[in-house]
């Protein structure tokens, strides 16, 4: 917890540095060139853990992927999706916010705003496989929303959740 927070603490630069450490071999610098976009740092490594987890799943069975389905445009999903987009993948991002900062993000970083159909923004039509995400919310998959891949990454979901529905595959 370095720097000023905002409706917390308003502190110097280095609060709880005396009460917690890190050992060094688990800590990573990070360049002051970064500036404050360094906090990504963190955020991108677990989306980069999530992928990861991805093409694992996908090594072990054949397959092509097309297309992929990042449920949530909040920090976590606006990382996925452009690595998504990276992989060369038609990038999908559900979330229950179809005007504003969000979904301008969500296309200028090259991929499609879908909003969930439903009581509370939460249940998608019924169609392909089902997907039950952190907090229990059911998603299922309706026929035109990609098959190749899940990532979970949104505000009802609290932990990166990847899965490969072709491998029947879930990290």
């Amino acid at each position: 917890m370095i720097g000023v927070y905002r409706r917390a603490h308003d502190v110097d630069f280095g609060y709880g540095s005396e009460q917690w450490t890190v050992e060094t071999d688990y800590a990573v610098l990070v360049s002051a060139d970064l500036g404050l976009c360094g906090v990504l740092t963190e955020p991108t490594s677990v989306v980069a853990k999530a992928w990861e987890q991805i093409e694992r799943i996908g090594a072990r069975a054949w397959f092509a992927p097309r297309s992929v389905l990042v449920t949530g445009a909040g920090p976590i999903g606006l990382l996925a999706a452009p690595l998504g987009v990276q992989r060369g993948l038609d990038v999908h991002v559900l979330d229950r916010v179809t005007d504003g900062t969000k979904p301008d993000l969500v296309r200028d970083l090259g991929a499609t705003v879908r909003r969930p159909r439903g009581r509370g923004g939460c249940r998608l039509a019924a169609g392909g496989g089902e997907h039950r995400g952190p907090r229990d919310h059911r998603v299922t998959r309706p026929p035109s929303l990609p098959k190749d891949h899940r990532v979970s990454a949104g505000r009802a979901g609290r932990r990166v959740h990847a899965a490969s529905p072709s491998t029947g595959s879930t990290t």
